[in-house]
């Protein structure tokens, strides 16, 4: 809650820095809220343009994923791949690419 209240601050002050935007997103996603969180990483893929960083894409997987958008997860697991990041551990996503593609051909 702490943490929440202390990103939605950020967010006040800098609505559009896809950054804080993603931040608040994970921090709802944490929390269970997935729906909140997904009209936040929207609005933080909107705001971060054509490449956004790989992680805000990552996230947008995790929370399409947690609201059973499976189609929607993969194309986002698969664009954070491609975009660079230092703090997304690609084999993590490859993992989730392959799971749901295995699920998929079920």
């Amino acid at each position: 809650d702490l943490s929440e209240s202390y990103i939605r601050k950020a967010v006040d002050c800098k609505p559009e820095k896809a950054e804080y935007l993603d931040s608040l997103a994970w921090v709802l996603y944490r929390k269970g809220n997935y729906k909140e969180a997904l009209v936040w990483i929207d609005k933080a893929l909107k705001y971060a343009g054509d490449k956004p960083d790989g992680v805000i894409s990552a996230h947008a997987g995790d929370i399409h994923l947690a609201l059973g958008e499976r189609d929607v997860a993969l194309k986002l697991f698969k664009s954070a791949l491609l975009q660079s990041s230092s703090e997304l551990d690609p084999e993590q996503i490859k993992a989730k690419i392959d799971t749901l593609e295995k699920a998929s051909k079920k």
